[in-house]
């Protein structure tokens, strides 16, 4: 899958996540760290913005409002779409997180979290792929 527009050298990371306080908090933190905040609030919205631009990286909740993150990572999974997605989320079981794995998912944070917790997976998954 080709992208629409070539990103910004720091790169484009999305926050899919349906609460508003917690997005805003994730996009102030990556602006801060130079990076290029895409968000999205269900999975229709982050399948537009992966339509449409290179995501290098994405935050992804997996509680959301009208959809479940698992069902975002799946259907990249079915389609080979390949986003590095590091999970932000309260609810990571063991069971879970080994499905997570299983879906290519390379971090997981736990929430409630410290943004030097997200700026970490970040840096590391970023540094990786570059």
């Amino acid at each position: 899958m080709q992208p629409r527009h070539n990103p910004p050298e720091a790169g484009r990371i999305l926050v899919v996540e349906d609460e508003q306080v917690v997005r805003e908090v994730l996009k102030s933190g990556i602006r801060r760290m130079g990076y290029t905040p895409l968000d999205a609030m269900n999975i229709k919205e982050a399948i537009d913005h992966i339509k449409t631009w290179r995501v290098d990286l994405m935050l992804l909740d997996l509680h959301l409002a009208g959809g479940d993150g698992m069902d975002l990572l799946k259907l990249l999974h079915r389609h080979k779409w390949t986003v590095p997605t590091v999970v932000v989320s309260a609810f990571i079981s063991d069971e879970v997180a080994q499905e997570l794995v299983g879906l290519g998912v390379v971090g997981m944070v736990s929430k409630p979290f410290k943004m030097e917790r997200i700026a970490e997976e970040i840096q590391r998954v970023l540094k990786k792929d570059a």
